[in-house]
Parts: C-alpha cells; sequence; structure tokens
C-alpha cells in the first residue's frame, strides 16, 4: 500500500516540481498527509534532491551564446 502511494507521490510531485519551485513546503504538507511517515518523507527529500540537481545541471549545459564585453561603439576606431 505504501509503494502505491509512493507511485503516486512521485508522479505528483514531479508534475509539481515542473510547475513550481516551491516544492520543500509541498514536501513539508505530503509529510504531514500521510501519518507523518519518516521514510516517506526521506525518500521524497532525496527524490526532490536529485531533481533539483537534474535540474541545475540542465541549466548549467545549457549552450550558452557568445557575449562580448565590449559595445559596438567601442569597436569603432576614429582614422581622423
Amino acid at each position: 500500500m505504501i509503494f502505491i502511494q509512493m507511485i503516486d507521490v512521485l508522479l505528483i510531485a514531479d508534475f509539481l516540481y515542473l510547475k513550481t519551485n516551491v516544492y520543500f513546503l509541498w514536501l513539508h504538507q505530503v509529510a504531514d498527509n500521510l501519518d507523518n511517515s519518516r521514510t516517506l518523507f526521506l525518500m521524497l527529500d532525496i527524490v526532490f534532491s536529485k531533481l533539483l540537481a537534474t535540474k541545475e545541471s540542465q541549466h548549467n549545459s545549457a549552450p550558452k551564446t557568445a557575449t562580448s564585453s565590449v559595445s559596438p561603439q567601442k569597436m569603432k576606431t576614429n582614422d581622423s
């Protein structure tokens, strides 16, 4: 029974994590609603930590566009 609840919670957690960034508050609410199951809380905490790490690594590995700190006006030379 707890395993089925865990799968349901993970599906909901994944959906909510993609929709919002306030997942810690939601995580505490889930733990309260499931009779303060410490094991489930720890499992969800690990899952969310991994999701956050995955999101951050995807963000950090995103291709970056080349930017220049020199404005086009500064690149012009005065030949007079």
